[in-house]
């Protein structure tokens, strides 16, 4: 976790990381297991694990580790599990060296290691140069593993210009390079999950390194020792104890195994290429004014029929099928010819059992869940891109938003509409001081092509453009919390009434979400039937199925007969359309002013639908007064709420949502109960309290009787 925010970091950003009493701090507020240090190449320091070489209930040592400890060179202390040794030493080593069977690990750099603190008693309390321990320590390795072991004649142990970070001993290739780069990536983005999702990412990283030990890149040990103690880290250890923990690990490593990884070469390219292919994308792609030069033909290159561009990977043609015997009607797709058949992942229900119930987090409390994709749509010129622009500010500088709340963390913004020069206006009207956007990223891709996903093929399906690859990077490299997406309409390339491809796109930004653990909000226009109904949807249902929460941002507008009529230009209001996580049908009422959206009337109420049902009863009383119709607070034929629900100007409001009005309005003293009429044949009405003379001009709570302000 970041000492600086709370959420996941990892040990390959520097600026995820924080000084010791800052990550003790967070540590102390967030009730997390412990703090931990990062090797870096420039520190000056090689770390040390000696692995299960004591017994936590007499704490004994091994004859060995207890040889190795006796040196005195430097401070040792306890691993977290208690079974373990760590030792920090003055000094880099030339390279990593790992061997679990001499079960000594001795890290230079890029490893996260977690410091308890556990001194053990003799030792240095400092950290010091042990060239005797390091030795002794490489004699152990090569008994074990001959070819693991480093030369340590002369022994590296001062500090010296950085040299490559390897993860990885440079005797190993091809697939076992990669899967020890890829344990490692897993191992740290699991340390640093927090609660409510780790059992989850034990899971798939589990999952994800069964599939390459399968194949015999990785050994299963390796891979055990190094989740565990991702999971000591976290925090999930002590939560669910050693037995949830080690059944969720063989869970997901068994189901990993049954599906062993693909060949690396059949679908990825060499590594270096596929950065230095992502760094030209991305410059191209956030270049202020940068457009893509054509210098000649295109050059392709084909692979079993099929021709592919050199450069981007995008497949430019498919040569038809000659074997394949047409489909029936009825008949279901078939695989493609030779594929593996898919087996899907199952969990059972009962392992919930003595698990902590995972917290749902939000981006924006009630309104926006972390993590997923939420789609705001709007009509052209209601301000929908502003208003996700400030949310975007909010979030980066760790200010409000239209009077809420939002997560502060980075934030990156995509915008296919508004060229740079106007997001530069926007954000000198919001924040002033423009140095303080730090973690706002903008994207422009306004008058380029913005395509992320576009049909291909002879299914007709969607496929990833290079612009998303290129997008993919961009979020890879600068791991925001916050992706804004304007709009569906440029960035979309299916066709927005099939439901396949509405599906497919949203998923594909699922995907994005959850694999980067970043919240996306993807912009839209409504139909032009969705706008008659009110309800700001667009295309076909598969849209609103598909998201987590919908919001919709629209101008205030009533009607009177067959009328529409907007009651002020400055108003706008943002409802809650679909909320799978929360309560629907919210409705937060903000105004335009100098530049941007602000909440109206905000500290007149809790929330902004109850200071709208209060105004409309007010309104609608006024409005009968002035032509003698009564309403009573009793239930009858002229109940006051079930004759204002079904008055046009109700805005749709039932009786349930007038009623509770009418409560809080008796309450508040505005309104009375009067009986009027001969002695005889007295009836009860409701009435409109006069305010007192002298108190001066009406606050923003007060209603007026003969305006349609609250309409």
């Amino acid at each position: 976790m970041s000492p600086h925010t709370g959420r996941g970091a990892s040990h390959a950003k520097p600026s995820d990381w924080g000084t010791y009493e800052q990550a003790k701090s967070m540590a102390e507020r967030r009730k997390f297991a412990g703090v931990g240090f990062v090797l870096t190449e420039d520190d000056g320091y090689t770390g040390v694990d000696l692995d299960k070489c004591r017994d936590p209930a007499t704490g004994k040592l091994d004859q060995w580790a207890e040889d190795i400890v006796a040196l005195n060179e430097t401070y040792w202390e306890l691993s977290p599990s208690g079974t373990g040794l760590r030792a920090f030493v003055r000094g880099k080593i030339e390279k990593t060296v790992k061997c679990d069977t001499a079960r000594v690990e001795v890290y230079r750099s890029l490893r996260y290691l977690t410091y308890t603190g556990e001194h053990i008693e003799g030792t240095p309390e400092d950290i010091r140069p042990a060239p005797l321990t390091l030795e002794w320590l490489m004699d152990r390795v090569a008994q074990f593993a001959p070819k693991a072991a480093v030369d340590l004649t002369p022994i590296k142990l001062e500090q010296s210009p950085a040299a490559p970070t390897k993860l990885y001993q440079d005797n190993d290739t091809g697939p076992r390079k990669w899967a020890e780069a890829a344990l490692a990536g897993v191992a740290a983005d699991l340390a640093a999950c927090g609660e409510g999702g780790r059992n989850h990412a034990l899971n798939k990283a589990a999952f994800r390194m069964g599939t390459m030990v399968a194949r015999n890149w990785i050994e299963r040990s390796r891979v055990e020792h190094a989740l565990t103690d991702a999971c000591l880290a976290n925090g999930l250890f002590a939560s669910d104890g050693p037995g949830g923990v080690r059944a969720t690990l063989a869970s997901g490593l068994t189901s990993g195994i049954q599906n062993p990884h693909e060949d690396l070469r059949d679908d990825r390219a060499d590594d270096a290429e596929l950065k230095a292919r992502g760094d030209q994308a991305a410059a191209v792609l956030i270049a202020k004014y940068g457009t893509r030069q054509d210098n000649g033909p295109r050059k392709t290159i084909v692979v079993d029929g099929v021709t592919i561009d050199a450069e981007t990977g995008e497949i430019v043609e498919e040569p038809p099928c000659q074997d394949e015997a047409p489909r029936t009607e009825n008949e279901a797709p078939r695989p493609p010819a030779g594929s593996k058949p898919i087996e899907l992942e199952t969990i059972n229900a009962a392992s919930f059992a003595r698990k902590p119930v995972p917290r749902q987090h939000w981006l924006v409390e009630d309104l926006i869940p972390e993590g997923n994709v939420t789609l705001l749509s709007g009509d052209g010129a209601t301000g929908k891109s502003l208003l996700a622009l400030q949310l975007a500010v909010a979030v980066a500088t760790g200010g409000p938003w239209i009077g809420l709340k939002p997560e502060s963390g980075r934030a990156l913004y995509v915008s296919a509409e508004d060229e740079i020069d106007e997001l530069h206006r926007r954000l000198a009207r919001i924040v002033p001081k423009l140095e303080t956007l730090g973690q706002l990223t903008l994207v422009p891709l306004a008058g380029k092509d913005a395509v992320l996903s576009a049909p291909s093929g002879r299914d007709g399906l969607l496929k990833p453009t290079p612009i998303y690859t290129a997008l993919r990077h961009i979020v890879a490299k600068h791991r925001p919390d916050l992706l804004v997406l304007d709009t569906l309409a440029d960035l979309f390339g299916g066709d927005e009434i099939k439901k396949v491809h509405a599906r497919q796109f949203i998923s594909m930004l699922r995907g994005l979400a959850i694999e980067f653990d970043v919240t996306v909000l993807l912009l839209s226009h409504p139909s032009q039937s969705g706008m008659a109904s009110g309800d700001g949807t667009s295309g076909n249902t598969a849209w609103n199925n598909s998201v987590r929460s919908r919001l919709y941002f629209e101008r205030r507008i009533f009607k009177e007969g067959l009328k529409s009529i907007e009651d002020d230009a400055d108003i706008r209001v943002l409802t809650t359309k679909k909320a799978n996580r929360a309560a629907a049908g919210g409705k937060i009422v903000v105004r335009w002013r100098d530049g941007g959206f602000v909440r109206e009337n905000q500290a007149c109420d809790s929330g902004d639908i109850s200071h709208d049902a209060n105004r409309v009863f007010m309104t609608l009383l006024a409005q009968f007064e002035r032509e003698e119709r009564f309403v009573s607070d009793r239930p009858s034929a002229s109940y006051a709420p079930t004759v204002f629900a079904k008055h046009p100007k109700a805005q749709g409001m039932n009786k349930g949502v007038l009623q509770k009005a009418m409560d809080r309005l008796f309450e508040a003293g505005k309104i009375k109960v009067e009986e009027v009429g001969p002695p005889s044949r007295r009836v009860r009405k409701i009435a409109v309290v006069d305010s007192p003379e002298g108190e001066g001009e009406a606050s923003d709570c007060d209603y007026e009787g003969d305006s349609d302000d609250g309409l």
